[in-house]
């Protein structure tokens, strides 16, 4: 089993993305893939996975919202941290991997937020299926 530099290896890494995704829908926000370095590695490029980014394309509601909706409904699965900033008041989706001791960050990029930068025209019928989940195209990966 390869370990990624985090110490989760690739499968749980991966576990984790289609738990993680399958949560998302199962709140309404199905407008999602993934991008970052989970997107990258399953496009074969080398990379490291320490966290898990989640683009919502059109996110139905705000990232606390959305957080603290993961967090209620999947008590078991989800929790949520402070900020690392001691000058920040938001929280940190993480999710415990399911069989593990292991849990992994969460980072949610919602579309509505301009400093996200997701294109416009950036919908999703864009998206590559690999492996049974969504992931950007590789010229959004990187």
């Amino acid at each position: 089993m390869r370990r990624a530099s985090s110490g989760l290896s690739y499968d749980e890494c991966y576990q984790a993305a289609g738990n993680v995704l399958d949560a998302l829908a199962d709140i309404g926000e199905d407008w999602t893939c993934l991008v970052g370095g989970m997107a990258a590695k399953l496009h074969g490029v080398e990379r490291r996975v320490k966290d898990l980014d989640i683009a919502l394309l059109h996110p139905y509601k705000s990232e606390e919202d959305i957080q603290d909706d993961l967090a209620d409904h999947y008590s078991g699965r989800f929790y949520l941290v402070p900020s690392q900033d001691p000058e920040q008041t938001f929280f940190k989706p993480m999710y415990r991997i399911p069989g593990t001791t292991h849990n992994i960050k969460v980072d949610l990029l919602l579309g509505s937020d301009p400093a996200v930068e997701i294109p416009s025209t950036f919908h999703r019928n864009h998206f590559v299926e690999i492996d049974g989940l969504p992931i950007a195209p590789l010229y959004y990966v990187l």
